[in-house]
């Protein structure tokens, strides 16, 4: 999966582990309600990528995705979330 070019967020959400701003391609992540930030990434490039895709769907393919990473990949994911700039509010 090609990941778009999303601003990343790291601050509170209130009704979930992270959720995505399409218009601005922000991504926001609670980084303390959240035990797999990498996995939420993945979920809400997910919406960001198909936006016409319901909430069930897109849970189906993440957790695919997930189980066909390798260390290595999640390794890198890992990096490539944590050295982005931040968005600010």
């Amino acid at each position: 999966m090609k990941l778009k070019r999303a601003k990343v967020c790291f601050h509170h959400v209130n009704y979930a582990l992270g959720d995505v701003h399409p218009k601005f391609d922000r991504i926001r992540i609670d980084l303390k309600r959240n035990t797999n930030p990498i996995r939420t990434y993945i979920h809400e490039q997910l919406h960001l990528k198909h936006r016409d895709w319901k909430e069930w769907k897109v849970l189906k393919i993440e957790r695919r995705i997930w189980k066909r990473l390798t260390q290595e990949q999640v390794r890198q994911l890992g990096k490539r979330l944590f050295s982005r700039k931040g968005c600010g509010r």
